[in-house]
């Protein structure tokens, strides 16, 4: 009986890992709560999944709060980016919907690569600034330089995210199902996903750089 909850045993692991993806999630919102630190929030749960992928997974809580204290600056700073861009290209998008026939097909097709390179970008600069120490300049040079370099498992990191926003806006049900998730789990589980893929990302460049 004993070694059925032997920490080594398959079944342990995963209800550890399960209980990580439950405490990192409540972390998040707590900390995400008063929204300006949403970035700093979101660069500190992907880092601890990060650390956890890496076997560094002893005191999951203090290890987040530690990331969220370093990486409060930058994590601030690069959401106000985000959400500033990210306000101007749902302002052209709300727009172009006023325009009609050609002018908005033109529209959209101009905007929708911007779309998608912040996207892209935010989604690597939030990884990058959990596991690397950089200027901000530095921070945003190199995502768009990983970008480049390692184009697939980004478009793929972005593909989720953006399949998963779209998911969660499409419909009023859809809306309903996010929100109940991302309450438990939702926002901890995405970050999983997202630290898989750059794992594959860091892991190449710290690769290409022995």
């Amino acid at each position: 009986m004993s070694n059925l909850f032997n920490v080594e045993r398959p079944l342990m692991q995963i209800l550890v890992k399960l209980t990580d993806l439950v405490l990192l999630n409540l972390l998040f919102l707590v900390t995400a709560l008063p929204i300006v630190t949403i970035g700093a929030a979101w660069t500190s749960l992907l880092a601890s999944w990060q650390k956890i992928l890496r076997g560094h997974d002893n005191q999951v809580a203090l290890t987040y709060l530690q990331l969220f204290r370093e990486n409060l600056k930058q994590g601030t700073l690069l959401w106000g980016i985000t959400v500033l861009f990210g306000g101007i290209f749902f302002m052209d998008y709300l727009l172009l919907q006023q325009a009609t026939g050609v002018l908005r097909g033109i529209g959209l097709f101009i905007l929708m690569p911007f779309v998608l390179l912040l996207l892209a970008g935010s989604t690597v600069w939030f990884a990058y600034i959990g596991r690397y120490r950089d200027t901000l300049k530095q921070v945003i040079k190199n995502a768009f330089l990983i970008l480049i370099n390692c184009f697939p498992w980004v478009v793929l990191a972005s593909g989720i995210n953006g399949g998963l926003l779209y998911f969660a806006v499409s419909s009023p049900e859809r809306l309903l199902t996010t929100i109940y998730s991302c309450t438990f789990f939702g926002f901890s589980a995405v970050a999983l996903i997202n630290a898989l893929i750059m794992k594959k990302v860091f892991g190449k460049i710290e690769q290409e750089k022995k």
